[in-house]
């Protein structure tokens, strides 16, 4: 499956990146590649701000919490670890080599897509240091927690 996953965060890294990929387009296209709803929206959720983890943990000395949220089925926000989403590993693999040799245009694309690289931006703009933060990792609002089957409630 890491193959599989490997090549569907390729395609969807190759639509973000796009200038030209409206938002429209990019859900119509992510689609057709994968033929399932929610693994569509993991991809265009998860890559972008996997980017911007990768990038803010690279300018500073901040500090990753490894989770992200979800809301479960009774509407409780849900703590999950990182490590149960293939896509963050996968996205994380690209985006370093995508950070190092580029194309440095689309990385910033896909960046200016994430949640967290708002609050970060917005922080530094605020003439905040981001040195010693450490950072929460992203709530998704589409991605229903029982998507991660075994995951802990923290």
């Amino acid at each position: 499956m890491n193959s599989d996953i490997d090549q569907l965060v390729a395609a969807t890294i190759t639509l973000l990146g796009d200038p030209e990929t409206s938002p429209e387009d990019l859900e119509r296209r992510v689609l057709g590649l994968t033929e399932d709803a929610m693994l569509a929206r993991r991809l265009i959720d998860w890559i972008p701000e996997t980017f911007a983890i990768l990038l803010v943990t690279h300018m500073g000395k901040v500090a990753f919490s490894g989770t992200f949220s979800a809301k479960n089925q009774e509407g409780k926000w849900v703590e999950i670890n990182t490590n149960s989403e293939p896509i963050h590993a996968s996205a994380m693999r690209a985006a370093l080599e995508m950070l190092h040799s580029g194309p440095r245009e689309s990385f910033e694309r896909i960046v200016s897509r994430s949640s967290i690289f708002a609050v970060v931006n917005k922080a530094l703009n605020a003439g905040e240091a981001i040195d010693g933060m450490t950072l929460s990792g992203p709530a998704f609002i589409g991605i229903p927690a029982e998507v991660y089957v075994g995951s802990q409630e923290s």
